[in-house]
């Protein structure tokens, strides 16, 4: 009874926010400390952006948000100085379910660790 009553009392596009429920477009990154010590060169392949989420002690971005302009494929891979690379590729669609229609989520559920 309560949340019933305080959605009447809220604007509208706050309402819809609140009981939406819905999975943020994108995923994440983690690079863990001792992977950011070799300094790797980031690389984004696809039609997607990346947003610094969090920063260590050393000021390095270590956790970043892939956002996705469309659904399709995203690499994102780190070049070492010594010539090794590794990469993870990732399938993003669109979800057609009300109320998420729109937004584009990994095709399976994904967090990408380095």
């Amino acid at each position: 009874m309560r949340l019933a009553l305080l959605l009447v009392f809220l604007p509208p596009a706050a309402a819809t926010t609140l009981a939406c429920n819905c999975a943020e477009t994108g995923s994440p990154v983690e690079i863990a400390s001792s992977t950011l010590d070799r300094e790797p060169e980031l690389r984004l392949t696809g039609d997607a952006r990346l947003e610094c989420m969090r920063r260590d002690k050393a000021n390095r971005c270590d956790v970043y948000w892939i956002v996705p302009a469309k659904a399709g494929t995203v690499t994102i891979a780190l070049d070492f100085p010594d010539g090794v690379r590794v990469e993870d590729v990732i399938e993003y669609g669109t979800d057609d379910a009300y109320p998420c229609r729109g937004n584009i989520r990994p095709v399976h559920d994904h967090i990408t660790r380095f």
